[in-house]
């Protein structure tokens, strides 16, 4: 074979591969612009989901706040001289009236108690020793004070 014609061979060989490769790197090309796409999408959804979730948690911060206020409590919080500004046990917040009612007789009476799930009125995390704790206070000033005990502990007020 002369070598014109071997040049003209190999060029065509070359031309030929050459188209291949183009049209190889357009499919990439498509397929990249699939994925910037696909990816665009996802971060889109990604910052719709990060300002639902904040604002979920401001809604929910909104609401403990609100249940820390005074003017969302029973006044069972409140009786006589004894104040409880709140309940802990087993990492639980306690909102309930009866509880309240029969700690407040607890420290008017400077009466001890034990530290049940059935005194804090349910079981938080059944299975599992838990720990309770009261910050309260009385006559509406002075220092705050906090009892706490462990699950089948003896538990006194400071007396009044």
């Amino acid at each position: 074979m002369d070598p014109i014609t071997e040049a003209m061979a190999t060029t065509s060989q070359t031309q030929t591969e050459l188209k291949s490769l183009k049209s190889q790197l357009q499919d990439y090309m498509k397929d990249k612009e699939t994925l910037n796409s696909q990816l665009n999408g996802a971060r889109n959804s990604l910052a719709s989901r990060t300002q639902e979730k904040d604002n979920l948690t401001s809604q929910l911060n909104d609401a403990r706040a609100s249940q820390l206020s005074w003017g969302n409590r029973s006044a069972a919080y409140r009786e006589g001289r004894i104040e409880i500004h709140f309940i802990v046990y087993g990492g639980a917040l306690i909102w309930d009236d009866n509880v309240a009612r029969r700690l407040i007789g607890y420290a008017r009476n400077n009466q001890e108690w034990t530290m049940t799930d059935e005194e804090m009125g349910r079981d938080p995390w059944y299975g599992t020793m838990k720990a309770g704790a009261v910050v309260y206070r009385y006559d509406n000033r002075g220092e705050m004070r906090c009892l706490s005990a462990r699950q089948g502990d003896k538990a006194r007020f400071d007396p009044l």
